[in-house]
């Protein structure tokens, strides 16, 4: 395997493996060189795994260690937690970084594969060498080709070899919002709006949230979610603007769409610059809602995002928080 100096800041390698054990076989050697270089390391992913991890490296001293189960994983959460972690190393000595990524549904591919490619912008001045690693079994021809083309080399137990898909990040991610509907959309709504105020949709979207018994932390994100995007719609979409929402298996779905042309394809995963008066809203919102999707078709643009009894809570502080309080330092 070649694990030697990479060429540029941020170095994003793809690593595909055939289950646990055969991706700590990879990552030891990959973790043995980077102590060898000075490089410090972080783990992240499931806790059997990372506890295997530092078990098989004991002599490689400070590894960050973030165990963190897939289920509770979301990509807008996952890059402002690893990003509040570079922070809290601070500047110093290249970071090597094992990222075993979590087991996800067709479904939650969408928004994972804008998290690869949105990596490629947010960490391109960071001194780190990130590798995602996926079993190969979870992965259909798509998401191989989705992951070739934001990754610069793959690594598999046969080596490490430069990506012949790898592309231009605004190239490979413009057909990223190209998305299907979900099935309860072709359903009837309990709720339709057209041109809505973030007003009016807040206090509406309540009333479906209560008659299911949500906890008041999911209706709350859903009033939340309600109002940022309306507001969006009225601000950068077109109209008619169409606020629809249902009620299934416990879960209140919510579907928001104007007729305008959409946002850049990695909307909310990059956020907006401080002293720019919109763009953030969308950003807090990926790290507050585990199902959030984008789509544009012939129709306009969608966001529709769902919240339900299995709401997972925002750290104290909200999105800012950081993520220091699932990780551990081994001396």
């Amino acid at each position: 395997m070649t694990t030697g100096v990479p060429e540029a800041l941020f170095q994003h390698d793809l690593v595909l493996h055939d289950g646990a054990t055969a991706l700590v076989d990879l990552m030891v050697p990959f973790v043995l060189d980077g102590a060898d270089l000075g490089d410090r390391v972080v783990l992240v992913g499931e806790p059997a795994f990372v506890d295997v991890m530092l078990t098989a490296v004991p002599g490689v001293p400070g590894i960050v260690a973030v165990p963190r189960s897939g289920r509770a994983r979301f990509p807008g959460r996952d890059l402002r937690q690893f990003q509040r972690v570079l922070s809290t190393l601070g500047e110093g000595p290249r970071l090597r970084v094992v990222n075993q990524m979590p087991r996800m549904a067709p479904d939650a591919w969408h928004e994972w594969r804008r998290y690869e490619a949105a990596a490629n912008r947010l960490l391109a001045q960071h001194r780190v060498w990130s590798t995602c690693a996926y079993a190969t079994d979870g992965l259909d021809a798509g998401m191989l080709q989705d992951l070739a083309t934001s990754h610069p080399h793959v690594l598999t137990a046969g080596g490490r070899e430069r990506s012949e898909r790898f592309a231009r990040l605004d190239v490979h991610i413009g057909t990223y919002l190209d998305v299907p509907r979900h099935p309860i959309e072709a359903t009837a709504p309990q709720l339709s709006l057209t041109n809505p105020t973030a007003v009016a949709a807040r206090r509406a979207i309540r009333e479906p949230g209560t008659a299911i018994s949500l906890p008041a932390a999911a209706i709350d994100a859903a009033v939340l979610a309600v109002s940022e995007t309306v507001t969006n719609s009225s601000l950068h979409g077109q109209r008619p603007a169409r606020l629809q929402a249902w009620t299934r298996d416990g879960r209140l779905t919510i579907s928001v769409t104007d007729a305008g042309a959409g946002p850049h394809p990695l909307v909310g995963l990059v956020p907006a610059p401080v002293d720019e008066g919109s763009g953030r809203g969308m950003w807090i919102l990926l790290q507050m809602l585990a199902d959030i999707r984008h789509r544009t078709d012939r129709h306009g643009y969608t966001v529709r995002f769902s919240v339900g009894h299995d709401m997972v809570a925002l750290a104290p502080g909200g999105p800012q928080a950081s993520a220091a309080g699932d990780r551990a330092v081994r001396s």
